[in-house]
C-alpha cells in the first residue's frame, strides 16, 4: 500500500473516530475529569509547541515526554517527529522516532503510522 493510500486511510479513520460519542464515564472517572486533563494536557503541549518554535528544543523535548507518558499521542508524534528529522541540539535518532510513532499509534493517533512507515 502506498504512502498516499496509508494516509488517506489514516484521515479516514480519524474522521470516523472523532465523531464517536463520550463515554459517560470511564470507572470512578468522570468525563468532567477527563476533559480537565485533556485541557491540561492541551495547554502543556502549547508550552511544548511554543518552547520549540523558540529554539529550545530541550524544554520542548522534555515537555513532550511528560505529556506523552500521561497518554498525549499528539506529543508522542510530535517527539517522533524531532528525533526522526533533528534539531539544533537534538541528534537525530532513527531508533527514537519509530519508537515514538509506535507510542503515538497506541495512544490513538492515526497518522503516526504513516509516518513511521513512510
Amino acid at each position: 500500500m502506498g504512502t498516499f493510500a496509508v494516509i488517506t486511510l489514516a484521515a479516514a479513520l480519524a474522521v470516523t473516530t472523532q465523531h464517536a460519542p463520550p463515554n459517560e464515564g470511564v470507572g470512578s472517572v468522570t468525563v468532567g475529569s477527563l476533559d480537565a486533563a485533556s485541557a491540561g494536557l492541551s495547554e502543556a503541549f502549547g508550552a511544548a509547541r511554543a518552547a520549540e518554535s523558540e529554539g529550545r528544543y530541550g524544554d520542548a523535548v522534555r515537555m513532550y515526554k511528560t505529556q506523552a507518558t500521561a497518554g498525549s499521542g499528539l506529543a508522542a508524534r510530535r517527539l517522533g517527529d524531532l528525533y526522526t528529522r533533528g534539531a539544533p541540539g537534538l541528534e537525530r535518532d532513527q531508533a527514537q522516532g519509530l519508537r515514538w510513532y509506535r507510542e503515538a499509534e497506541l495512544r490513538g493517533e492515526v497518522l503516526a503510522q504513516a509516518l513511521r512507515l513512510r
